[in-house]
């Protein structure tokens, strides 16, 4: 072989080692660059639409307190000022007699109270419906219905009456 030869030999085993190199690592290297792109792209239209929906989160959240500013005074009005516990107490009662049911009254923990009503069932839904449907803000924590029996309670009981314990949370001011 002569010098000539090992020349053309050598700049052919050049040629292909360097084919083989772009081929081999440059080549997946402009692959690997064009998914990290279309992955930055997708991205960053996800962050977009986030912040779009950040936008319009945030304005509806400035609607939203606007409108409890707005009514804020309203609200006020249906919460319970300690030093009138009694008015409300009295209304209970009052309530509790016009729709026919027996109530007594325990507030040893104010603002949480437990009533115990003796009634007809109806009745007992009805005094529930002014407690849901009333004036004043109040959570209903628990409720317990018996039939009433006669013994331990007082008053004169038909059959059909129950007995319901119900313990509420009054929100009061302050």
């Amino acid at each position: 072989m002569s010098i000539k030869q090992k020349i053309y030999l050598l700049v052919g085993l050049m040629a292909l080692i360097v084919v083989a190199l772009i081929v081999g690592v440059v080549k997946p290297l402009f692959s690997d660059i064009k998914k990290t792109a279309a992955s930055a792209e997708e991205s960053r239209d996800k962050l977009i639409s986030f912040e779009m929906i950040d936008k319009n989160y945030l304005q509806q959240i400035e609607e939203d307190y606007n409108d409890i500013s707005g009514n804020l005074e309203l609200v006020k009005t249906q919460l319970i000022d300690k030093s009138e516990a009694v008015r409300f107490f009295e209304a209970l009662e009052s309530i509790a007699s016009s729709t026919g049911n027996g109530l007594e009254i325990n507030a040893s923990d104010f603002p949480s109270l437990t009533l115990s009503l003796v009634g007809s069932f109806s009745n007992f839904m009805k005094f529930l419906g002014w407690l849901e449907n009333g004036d004043y803000f109040i959570n209903v924590n628990s409720i317990n219905i018996t039939r009433a029996s006669e013994r331990g309670i007082s008053e004169i009981i038909t059959n059909n009456d129950v007995k319901a314990n119900l313990i509420i949370t009054v929100y009061t001011k302050g």
